[in-house]
């Protein structure tokens, strides 16, 4: 074979091998996303839009769903310990005598009065004034269980009719008043009292209830309890009351500020004989047993 034609063989052979193609590397396998996690591309083209992630409720009703359950919550657990408290400090009353009253307290910061106040049990104190109490201020205080339903129904008829609103409270509602509450007229007050008369009706019998009624209340400037009325006005000790001194003393409860066995109006003499007079009905100081 000549060189020409050698060379032109040799051209055709790395033609050739130039012209032959070469194997193509195969793709890294793709790792296969979770079903969860799938989903079309964002922003293309008739695609759905990816669904957001998160609750599938609008936040601000989520929110509100649960501002609700943590105020029934905190409500809850408040009032519990409300309860908790309350009852044990009404527990508490029926052993221990109470130091002091809000009412008393009041009176000696802000106007500056001398607290006078003695405790009585109930048998250091005569029988004609706890009648007297009785005859005045609650007539069926041993029947009822703390609220005189046809007392509270005839001082709603009278203020409809136009009359002023008398007090429909029994010696109960007055002692819870009293003792647990602040001298305010207010509906919350008045709801508190339903709620601490329910409380000592269940746990204390009545002769506590009466014992502390007596004890606890004001009979003028800085003088509170029987025992330290009884010897302010007649000189006397609670248990020597005797049954017209009980009538008078009684009638001045209303308003202790601005009346006074000492200087008894007209008005006081009618309301001390119509005490007499109830007493007298209810049968003596055998009523109290």
């Amino acid at each position: 074979m000549s060189p020409e034609a050698a060379e032109k063989k040799l051209r055709a052979k790395r033609k050739a091998a130039a012209k032959k193609p070469t194997a193509k590397k195969k793709p890294a396998a793709k790792k296969k996303s979770s079903p969860a996690k799938k989903g079309p591309a964002k922003g293309t083209k008739g695609d759905s839009p990816a669904a957001p992630s998160g609750p599938r409720w609008p936040l601000p009703s989520f929110g509100g769903k649960r501002a609700l359950v943590f105020a029934l919550k905190a409500g809850f657990i408040f009032g519990l310990i409300f309860v908790t408290v309350t009852g044990c400090w009404m527990l508490a009353y029926l052993f221990v005598n109470p130091p002091a009253t809000p009412l008393m307290l009041l009176r000696h910061f802000q106007e500056e009065e001398d607290i006078r106040n003695r405790w009585r049990s109930y048998d250091e104190i005569s029988p004609e004034f706890l009648l007297a109490v009785v005859a005045a201020e609650d007539q069926l205080f041993f029947e009822h269980r703390g609220f005189d339903v046809k007392q509270i129904q005839a001082a709603i008829e009278t203020h409809l009719d136009g009359g002023n609103l008398r007090g429909g409270s029994t010696i109960s509602q007055q002692v819870a008043k009293n003792l647990f509450l602040w001298p305010n007229r207010s509906w919350i007050r008045k709801g508190l009292e339903v709620y601490f008369t329910v409380g000592i009706e269940v746990c204390w019998p009545k002769r506590r209830i009466l014992e502390m009624y007596v004890n606890v209340a004001e009979f003028g400037p800085g003088i509170y309890g029987v025992e330290s009325a009884a010897r302010h006005y007649f000189g006397k000790t609670a248990l020597e009351l005797t049954r017209e001194e009980s009538a008078l003393l009684v009638t001045v409860l209303p308003a202790p500020r601005n009346r006074s066995p000492l200087q008894p109006t007209e008005y006081l003499r009618e309301r001390q004989a119509w005490v007499l007079g109830q007493m007298h009905n209810l049968g003596g100081p055998s009523y109290l047993k």
